[in-house]
């Protein structure tokens, strides 16, 4: 199996990777001179790149720390907690708030459709709408438990319900 989003070559009898997705690409090579070379030709055809470099780095949301040799830390904090304020204040309209804990990410009625339910106002449709889609990325990289829930929510985002918020705040909380 392969990814059609990622390359390797060896250089100098090296392996040199490249991953890309979208406009956010990682590059690594043993050898600095490589890596610099390969950044002066991707720039010559996309000029104005934003290059980080380091131990400590930043692709696609997800934190890597370079620890010692052959070993590599990865996180989610960041996007998640960026997540979190930003539905905060989304919320601060309607006076609600993630104040809440539960045990699990979803209730046994997590498959129950309440048809008497109303349908949320259009801008908080919106955001769970958007919310569920981050919720997506965040399963598929870190949080395989939400994976039940966020399948659900994720069928429900054409005509979110007051029901589907509450399961979206309790996965949330």
């Amino acid at each position: 199996m392969y990814d059609r989003c990622v390359a390797n070559k060896f250089i100098n009898g090296k392996q040199c990777t490249i991953a890309w997705y979208v406009d956010d690409n990682i590059l690594s090579h043993v050898e600095t001179s490589v890596v610099d070379s390969i950044i002066d030709t991707i720039e010559g055809y996309f000029p104005g790149l934003v290059v980080e470099r380091g131990k400590d780095l930043n692709f696609l949301g997800m934190e890597i720390s370079f620890l010692t040799k052959g070993k590599l830390l990865l996180g989610l904090v960041q996007y998640i907690t960026g997540m979190i304020e930003e539905l905060e204040k989304a919320l601060e309209p309607y006076g609600e708030n993630l104040d809440r804990n539960y045990p699990h990410p979803a209730a046994k009625w997590l498959f129950t459709v309440k048809p008497d339910t109303g349908n949320l106002v259009v801008e908080k449709a919106n955001n769970f709408r958007k919310f569920v889609a981050k919720l997506i990325w965040v399963m598929k990289r870190g949080r395989p438990d939400f994976e039940p829930t966020i399948s659900f929510l994720s069928t429900r985002v054409k005509g979110p319900d007051k029901d589907d918020w509450h399961k979206f705040k309790r996965l949330i909380c």
